[in-house]
């Protein structure tokens, strides 16, 4: 099942990241919904909020504003409720 994954994106300063981007890329195949390396691109609202679905499985992510990298790390999702994106680095530390 797909799990939502919201919240807003803040910088290492703690502000929103207006109109940045969060990429999460498949690391493995999960049939039939995921191929290996497929990758969903977001981008964050004018208030830095995001809100994407993502199919039970493993991912990378990588989260930017303009050229700079602000947060890269491993997730897995499986069914729950919904998700912000620091919860589920978290969970995979």
């Amino acid at each position: 099942m797909p799990r939502q994954v919201i919240g807003i994106l803040l910088d290492g300063a703690g502000s929103p990241v207006a109109n940045g981007g969060i990429s999460f890329t498949a690391d493995d195949n999960y049939p039939p919904s995921i191929v290996l390396g497929s990758r969903s691109l977001i981008q964050t609202s004018a208030l830095g909020a995001y809100d994407v679905t993502l199919a039970d499985g493993d991912y990378s992510v990588r989260a930017w504003r303009r050229q700079s990298v602000i947060i890269v790390g491993k997730i897995n999702i499986t069914d729950g409720a919904a998700i912000s994106l620091p919860e589920l680095l978290e969970q995979n530390q």
